[in-house]
């Protein structure tokens, strides 16, 4: 189960929102306690593509904020402005190194929806989540 808090929740939204028509991104930092992935603190991140309609991290600022979290990377933070919270085929090339963390996905295809996915087996599966109150 991955607990997101309810104020990076409403973080992620919120940047979502300031970075429209572009893509937002961020890195999202927490803690494991036995199934579950807990929340601590989202540091939201310069979306450096060309386009759009994808992401990319400057490799700098991504360092320095895993140097500095004083807790885990747990998972890396996206948003789809036009189109659904599923993984594209651009964002699971790009997955790369990072298959053992979390993906968030938020979309702004309508209402702000939000999906975790996790990598098994190197098949990308929903995650089931909640927000912590």
């Amino acid at each position: 189960m991955f607990i997101i808090s309810e104020n990076i929740y409403e973080q992620l939204i919120q940047d979502g929102k300031k970075a429209l028509p572009r893509e937002a991104v961020g890195l999202i930092f927490g803690r494991k306690e036995g199934t579950s992935e807990i929340t601590e603190s989202y540091v939201a991140a310069e979306n450096i593509s060309s386009s759009q309609s994808s992401f990319e991290f400057d490799k700098k600022f991504f360092e320095t904020a895993i140097a500095s979290a004083g807790s885990s990377l747990i998972a890396l933070f996206h948003t789809h402005p036009n189109d659904l919270p599923i993984p594209s085929r651009k964002d699971i090339d790009g997955i790369g190194d990072w298959t053992h963390l979390k993906h968030l996905i938020l979309s702004f295809y309508g209402e702000p929806k939000l999906k975790v996915w996790g990598i098994f087996n190197s098949q990308i599966v929903p995650e089931p989540w909640r927000i912590a109150k």
